[in-house]
């Protein structure tokens, strides 16, 4: 759900544009402060697992050249979103891991301050590994499968038949690509925030030295 999604229309109210423009601040802010939080809010109740209903096309040979094409770029975005887990799941992995080791090392001796520091540096870690690990892990894609193939041949128009399932595959796999994304995203800011207060930390602590 982008920011211009809640912003106000040109016909509204003053009322409505204020009450708008607060969601809108909000919006943005939990983007930073809670990413994860609020791409999961995102994910689960605003993106739903609604039946996918394609628009009615013509009958003719290019429509249904479109529909199968609109499948293959749907698993070509899934595997550009797939192919990114590794990496980020690799600087999530070592900025935890800093994190970590100065835990271990400096708890004793850190102050009330630092303490909380660290902590908050943590958890933001912690978050930033979820998209990663659910991207190493295998995703759910739609696709045409040997029944739906068979079905569609004993139709009387067997083309229309699999180019509708086709689209519905497309749609399913870009409401995972949305879900992914922003899960993604999170996961981006998440380990922004982690690696920021680990070096406010970290100057906090050079200056107490």
């Amino acid at each position: 759900m982008p920011a211009d999604e809640v912003a106000p229309a040109p016909n509204a109210s003053v009322g409505e544009k204020i009450r708008q423009g607060f969601v809108r601040v909000l919006w943005r802010l939990g983007q930073r402060v809670l990413p994860l939080p609020l791409a999961l809010y995102v994910n689960h109740r605003i993106i739903r697992d609604e039946p996918s209903r394609p628009p009615e096309l013509p009958a003719m040979p290019w429509a249904f050249n479109e529909q199968q094409h609109l499948l293959e770029r749907s698993e070509g975005r899934l595997e550009s979103i797939e192919s990114k887990g590794p990496g980020l799941a690799t600087v999530s992995a070592i900025v935890a891991a800093a994190i970590g080791v100065a835990i271990s090392l400096t708890w004793k001796d850190a102050t009330s301050v630092q303490r909380i520091i660290l902590c908050a540096s943590a958890i933001y870690a912690a978050m930033s590994l979820v998209a990663p690990i659910k991207l190493v892990g295998p995703i759910d894609r739609s696709t045409v499968t040997l029944s739906q193939l068979t079905a569609a041949a004993e139709e009387g128009t067997p083309e229309a038949s699999l180019a509708k399932v086709c689209s519905e595959a497309a749609a399913n796999n870009d409401r995972s690509v949305l879900r992914l994304s922003n899960l993604q995203a999170a996961s981006r800011n998440d380990l922004v925030a982690a690696t920021l207060l680990f070096l406010v930390w970290a100057v906090t602590a050079l200056m107490s030295s």
